[in-house]
């Protein structure tokens, strides 16, 4: 399975059965204060957080609805297609990222500046099923990171 960030959450909601959840998402602002003036005044720092997805309808019971909700990173975790374009790291980075619904955060122009650039994709090993499994690769390949973003949208690389 993919490691990423699970979100349980239990709601009170007076309409909980009137909602539909699946698919939705949760943006949370979390912060920690850093430091304290004599005032009182609170110094705070906002932990960057990804927004989460909400997996299946959740579990409804009278005024509570329990929803799990998982980080960006596990929209990767689709079986990889046989169809990914070989032709570059970077076009099977494309095709994959499209197909999962994920934004790339480097451009091809700076993915091509990046060590290993030019190597031609082989997903043909028995270790790389899973989408996350030929990102992570070509991420580890090209000296790169993947994350999700904490905005409205998903990015790796």
């Amino acid at each position: 399975m993919l490691s990423c960030a699970v979100l349980n959450i239990r709601l009170k909601d007076e309409r909980a059965y009137d909602h539909e959840f699946s698919g939705a998402l949760v943006r949370l602002k979390y912060g920690i204060v850093t430091a304290t003036s004599e005032d009182g005044t609170k110094t705070w720092y906002d932990v960057p957080l990804p927004p989460f997805y909400v997996n299946g309808h959740g579990t409804r019971q009278r005024n509570f609805i329990k929803l799990t909700a998982y980080d960006p990173v596990r929209l990767l975790s689709a079986a990889l297609p046989a169809d990914v374009p070989t032709t570059s790291l970077y076009a099977a980075l494309q095709y994959i990222c499209a197909m999962c619904g994920i934004a790339i955060g480097t451009s091809e122009a700076e993915f091509n500046v990046l060590p290993n650039s030019g190597v031609i994709p082989d997903f043909t090993s028995e270790s790389i099923e899973t989408c996350a499994d030929a990102v992570m690769w070509i991420a580890q390949t090209s000296a790169k990171t993947v994350y999700g973003q904490r905005r409205c949208h998903s990015r790796c690389l």
